[in-house]
């Protein structure tokens, strides 16, 4: 996989050039030094057959208590001017990654001799602007080489992706994707500028909201043949973009929280929702789940969303659910229990329970039924401290949304 002399700007394999990961300010690569984390991983197969050559390479990305499993797919064709990279991760942690950032840099002068080092350098086009809303374009940065006039080109038409030239000097060993996915900080992304160097070029993709198990691809190249650029980016556009799918709905007797499955292409939500046979009603949402309040208990209501995507598109609407809500019983709510724990309590004692936030306050009363003290519900759980009580059995009484609620709680 390497250029005569001559030919190329240089060794574009050399283990400086580095790829790696960044989540809020914390980084981790394939060069340690001067890095918050190692990024540990091997070639685990190198084949070659019907003329392409391929490699593959696998590891990890651990980041604080962040994990992420990487596979990077790199082929070759015998006759093309360009090499392809496929980067799949795995969010391993057990929670939701927000705003994971992977990078690719190189410098492109690696076998010339320092006097003969630099190259000119320009971000051709971006596929994304500054705040990841697709252009239409690829993220294309060029270097062309200053003694031998050949060029490189490294290039996705993935929407998440956005090219960069490094402008001041931070050393060998200094990698920031998330600042070579952002604009300004020492990083040019303006097509407009063209820079005599010899610093490296960059290639870097954002990914936003990467859930725990799922998985995510994306493609870019390395082009030494500018005519085949094409050809090259033919296969680098993002998969379409999905309808939401896991729909579930937690119901109470007069609420309910709506959950569904953001895919990273997602940038925003419709929501349609209403009793059967009445019209629905439409949210506008970003988040993947909503707390409805204030429906009617034993109704059956039909909900559905329709997701808004980065690429402008709005797919199908997920398929419609239902869900009925509970009825009343006896004067008291069906569903929606409400905890008071621990009982006996001699100090913190709690409420919890999901229809604990449609109460406005609970009083507390000692045995003769007299009123002690009047709180307001803050929270879930509610927190009270008993220490100051003296022994004997208390009753609280929850007041607001639906029939007053009561706990009798022994102090020891």
């Amino acid at each position: 996989m390497y250029m005569e002399a001559g030919q190329a700007c240089g060794d574009y394999w050399r283990r400086h050039d580095e790829f790696g990961f960044q989540l809020v300010d914390r980084r981790a690569s394939n060069r340690a030094a001067c890095e918050d984390f190692d990024m540990p991983g091997s070639i685990t197969a190198y084949t070659f057959g019907a003329g392409v050559h391929t490699v593959v390479w696998q590891g990890t990305a651990t980041i604080d208590s962040n994990t992420i499993g990487v596979k990077q797919t790199t082929t070759l064709g015998i006759n093309d001017g360009f090499v392809r990279t496929e980067v799949t991760l795995t969010n391993l942690s057990p929670h939701p990654l927000d705003k994971l950032y992977y990078a690719r840099r190189l410098k492109a002068d690696n076998d010339i001799s320092k006097e003969d080092s630099k190259t000119s350098n320009q971000v051709l086009s971006q596929a994304s602007d500054s705040v990841g809303v697709p252009t239409g374009l690829p993220s294309a940065v060029l270097a062309t080489g200053f003694r031998t006039g050949c060029q490189l080109v490294l290039a996705s038409n993935d929407y998440r992706s956005r090219a960069a030239i490094t402008t001041a000097h931070f050393g060998d060993y200094y990698f920031h994707p998330k600042r070579m996915w952002n604009d300004g900080n020492d990083f040019s992304h303006d097509p407009a500028d063209s820079i005599r160097t010899d610093f490296p070029i960059a290639l870097a993709f954002r990914i936003d909201d990467l859930n725990p198990g799922a998985t995510t691809s994306f493609k870019y190249a390395h082009i030494f043949d500018l005519s085949e650029m094409s050809l090259a980016l033919s296969d680098s556009v993002a998969t379409a973009c999905p309808i939401p799918y896991g729909l579930s709905a937690d119901v109470g007797t007069t609420k309910a929280r709506l959950r569904w499955t953001k895919d990273p292409m997602h940038m925003g939500f419709r929501l349609f929702g209403g009793p059967i046979g009445s019209p629905p009603v439409i949210r506008h949402l970003t988040a993947d789940s909503i707390r409805i309040k204030g429906l009617s208990p034993g109704t059956t209501y039909q909900w559905t969303v329709r997701a808004r995507c980065v690429d402008g598109t709005e797919p199908v609407a997920a398929p419609v659910q239902t869900f009925t809500t509970a009825t009343l019983r006896d004067g008291a709510l069906a569903l929606d229990p409400i905890l008071l724990h621990p009982n006996p309590a001699s100090g913190v004692f709690a409420l919890s329970g999901e229809s604990l936030s449609g109460y406005r306050q609970v009083s507390v009363h000692d045995g003769s039924g007299r009123i002690l003290q009047v709180l307001p519900v803050q929270g879930d759980p509610m927190h009270m401290d008993a220490s100051a009580w003296a022994q004997g059995i208390y009753l609280l009484r929850l007041t607001g949304e639906g029939p007053p609620r009561q706990f009798r709680l022994l102090v020891p």
